[in-house]
Order: structure tokens, then sequence, then C-alpha cells
């Protein structure tokens, strides 16, 4: 979690270097009392030539929840150095704070879930954004250009999973056992940490890891460079210090890559792929296990990467589902394959 105080000045607004943390042994997000101190402060020491009007936090503990504030954050860049003046979406007169606990892009609606979850999280529909300000510039290399939806053209398939780890994973991953088939693993960077355990059997039981960002932010390709690196970079780190193994895939939440080639650029500046998928078990929906079961049939083809949830909500019907799809596609012919962890450039 970064937290991040804005104070806004009129038309402009400045980040507060000493609000600016991320965390670690060295930084912690700031108390109700310091934040509330930052209206206090002089002019000089926020860089500011007129008094200080409010104070937009983000994520900060304890903070009591102030008036609702016009000014968003999905506009903001993500800055190391402060202090940094940016243009504020909307001129504040009086003063106030107010608290937020969005993600630090400013989306709603994630379909993240919590340890002890098991609830079904709705999956957000397209939020209007504000385009990066700035685009990430040059070729998209040919490597990374084309999302992968195949993995091949014989009789093969191959599972992927995404918005785990959850509390389903343990169970799904049973059931790969039961018929020794290796998967790929999708995953939300902030949710790896609730599942250490996990992310260690994931690893050892030889599966792939992919990168799905750091909290499913399906508006990401419309950020920055700095913002997209930022998903990409947390999530590899945490898939990383607990599996071992450094993601080489990145499935774009939602599905969507984005009307410029943007986040691909920055995808190989990471080295990795990006991961489509041919065959939508929309499991996600909980339409029923034959339902599901139907969905995936119908539709494969030789090669299919086949797309399904560990997480994101009840994943029950996933789990019923997985061994007849596995029984129906394995007496038709088919073997499943695993995406290579580390694939040629």
């Amino acid at each position: 979690m970064i937290t991040v105080a804005v104070v806004s000045m009129g038309a402009a607004a400045v980040l507060v270097a000493a609000a600016i943390r991320p965390p670690g042994p060295s930084g912690s997000a700031p108390s109700a009392a310091a934040i509330s101190a930052l209206l206090e402060k002089s002019p000089g020491s926020t860089t500011a030539s007129s008094p200080v009007p409010a104070v937009v936090v983000v994520t900060v503990p304890g903070l009591p929840a102030g008036p609702a504030s016009s000014e968003t954050l999905a506009t903001l860049p993500v800055v190391e150095t402060p202090p940094v003046v940016i243009t504020s979406a909307t001129p504040s007169t009086t003063p106030r704070v107010v608290t937020s606990t969005s993600r630090i892009t400013g989306m709603t609606g994630s379909r993240t879930q919590s340890p002890a979850g098991g609830a079904k999280v709705p999956r957000p529909g397209s939020s209007a954004v504000t385009p990066a300000r700035t685009s990430a510039a040059g070729k998209v290399p040919a490597g990374y250009a084309h999302p992968l939806g195949w993995v091949g053209s014989g009789r093969v398939v191959s599972l992927t999973f995404d918005d785990g780890p959850s509390p389903y994973t343990g169970q799904l991953l049973d059931v790969l056992d039961r018929y020794r088939i290796k998967a790929t693993f999708c995953q939300i960077g902030q949710q790896v940490g609730w599942y250490p355990a996990i992310e260690k059997r994931i690893a050892a039981s030889g599966h792939t890891f992919c990168n799905h960002s750091w909290d499913h932010d399906e508006a990401l390709p419309a950020r920055s460079a700095a913002v997209i690196d930022a998903e990409i970079a947390r999530t590899q780190q945490a898939i990383g210090s607990l599996g071992g193994v450094t993601p080489r895939y990145y499935r774009a939440p939602g599905g969507d890559w984005g009307a410029t080639p943007g986040l691909r650029v920055e995808l190989a500046k990471f080295h990795v792929i990006p991961l489509a998928w041919a065959v939508d078990s929309l499991d996600w929906t909980r339409p029923g296990v034959a339902a599901i079961v139907k969905n995936v049939l119908s539709t494969v083809t030789p090669g299919a990467i086949i797309l399904m949830h560990d997480g994101g909500g009840n994943r029950l019907q996933t789990l019923a589902a997985l061994p007849k799809i596995i029984a129906s596609l394995t007496a038709a012919g088919y073997r499943f394959v695993v995406l290579p962890r580390n694939p040629p450039q």
C-alpha cells in the first residue's frame, strides 16, 4: 500500500513529501493527527503560497471520514520524489479532510476478496477514466505485440485460473493433483501475501505463475506508464518473494489491453508475455456447474488456452465443474499442457 496526501490550493495541488511513504520498515502510514497537522503547516512547508484549504488522503487508517470530495485520484501520477505540482480537478475553497479507501488509481468495484472471503465480489463494469498524461512511447517488440490465446495446434489444451489466490485455491490444487495436471495461475498481487503456503505449493507442484496486476484495475491500460509499471513490479515482487518464481506472463484484468500499445510496451520492459485465452468458461458468473462445463466443451479447439477462476468470489461451482471438464476433454483425446515457466524470448 502506498499512502498519498494531496494538498489542494485553488487551481493546483502539491503532493506533500512527508506523507508519501512506501510500505516497509522505514515508512508507515501517517496517523490521523499527522494528517490533521498538515492543515496547520505554514505555506512554506508545503511549497504553497496560500493557505491550505483541503487535504485528500488515501488509505490512512483511523482517519475519520469527512465530506465527499469532487477531486479524483485517477488523474494523479505516481511520483517518487516530491514535491510535484499537478493540476487539480476542481478548485477547493473550504477547509476539509477527505478520506478514501479506494485503490491508488481511484477506481472502485474491486473484485478482490479478503483472506476470510468466500462471498461473491461483483465483477465491475467499465469505468470512465481520465487518459494517462504520459503515454509509453516506442514500438512493441514482436514477442509482446499479440496476446497469447493458444499453445499450439495439436490436440492439447492449457488450463489457466484467474483472480487468486483465494480460500478455494487449495481445493483446486487438490483436483489438479488428482489428475496430475499442471496449470497457470494468474494472480492478483495484493492477495498473494495472504496465502504464503498456497504460493509455495503452487511453485513446488510445478505450476506456472502469471501476473494479473496488483489490484485488478480494468482501466490500467489508460493509466500512465508509471502506474502501469508499479502494478506490474509490485506483483512480480510479491509472487517471486513467496513462490520463488518470477512470472513471465501477464493477463490484463477484464482482458482489456487498451486502445494504444502503451501497456504492451511496458510489459516488454519486464519481459512478461501478454496472455489471453481462446475459451472462456464464464465461471465467474456462477451460471451452474452444467453451464460451466458446456461453455468449455462447446467452444474448445486444439491448442486452446482455457480461462477459469480460483478467486474473485465463491468458486464452488468451478471446483465441481473442473473434474467433469478434465474427464470429458481427456475422453475426447485432449492432453493437458502447461505454459512453460520460462518461455523463449
